[in-house]
This record gives C-alpha cells, sequence and structure tokens, in this order.
C-alpha cells in the first residue's frame, strides 16, 4: 500500500523537475541570443534630393534636402543615398562610422550628383570635409567648382 502511495507522488515529483529542467535549458539559450543580438547595429538608410526638405524623415518618398542633414543624422551602418541634381552646399561629416559599419555617401542608383561649390564660400574647409573621422566611404559624387 505504502508504494501505491508513493508511486503518484514520485511520479507528480518528476514531471515537476523535467518542467522545470526544461524550461530552465530553453529560456537560457534565449537570454543568451538576445544579450548578443544587442550588439547588432542597426543599418539605416537616409536619402536627399534637391526638391527634398530637411523637416522630412530622410525616406525615399519624404527626403531631405541637404546632404548636411543626412550627414548629422547618419550613425554607424548608415548609407545616405543622394538623388540626381546639383548641390550648392558644402558637408562636413560628423559622425565617424566603425569596421565592419561604414557611414556611406553614395549616388542613388546611377543618378548623376554634382556637388557645385562655385557658390558657396568654402574658407578653410573644402567642399567635402572628413575630418578626425573614421570609416567613411564617399561613391559616385563628381565635385564641380563651377555649373
Amino acid at each position: 500500500m505504502k508504494y501505491q502511495t508513493l508511486f503518484p507522488l514520485l511520479k507528480k515529483s518528476l514531471f515537476i523537475f523535467i518542467l522545470s529542467f526544461s524550461m530552465l535549458i530553453f529560456t537560457l539559450p534565449a537570454s543568451t541570443i538576445a544579450q548578443s543580438n544587442s550588439n547588432v547595429i542597426s543599418v539605416t538608410n537616409y536619402y536627399v534630393s534637391p526638391t527634398g526638405n530637411d523637416l522630412n524623415p530622410g525616406t525615399l518618398d519624404q527626403p531631405f534636402a541637404t546632404i548636411q542633414k543626412a550627414a548629422n543624422v547618419a550613425t554607424e551602418g548608415s548609407t545616405i543615398y543622394i538623388r540626381g541634381g546639383v548641390y550648392n552646399q558644402k558637408v562636413h561629416v560628423t559622425h565617424s562610422g566603425s569596421s565592419g559599419a561604414t557611414i556611406t555617401f553614395q549616388n542613388y542608383q546611377d543618378e548623376k550628383v554634382i556637388l557645385d561649390g562655385s557658390k558657396v564660400k568654402l574658407e578653410d574647409d573644402g567642399l567635402f570635409t572628413i575630418e578626425d573621422k573614421n570609416y567613411i566611404q564617399v561613391n559616385g559624387l563628381d565635385p564641380s567648382l563651377s555649373s
């Protein structure tokens, strides 16, 4: 009679132990994965267009007007796509990228982007200044001093 009373109790205890152990095993890797994903860099694309507005969010449908606005909000891993046109502005890069997460300034698809410095007072700065910043790429931009 003792065995009949003891067996259901052991069975219930074993079930609770296995359930608790399983929960521990399955939640431990999830918390480890969550911790490792917190180091993932968010990749953001920003867009600039001569017809944009710097109050816009910088999306393809609502681009910024100036490359400088995009440079100011860009973070590690950002790509700034610049729509075709002439930009009478100078740019001073304000943030660095990182190894494996550069900040890229890129013409949009095959559109021609001209940075025109003829109407900009350059003083001691250049037309596109990258000073004490790292991991910056510039592709497909045509600097010019006359339109």
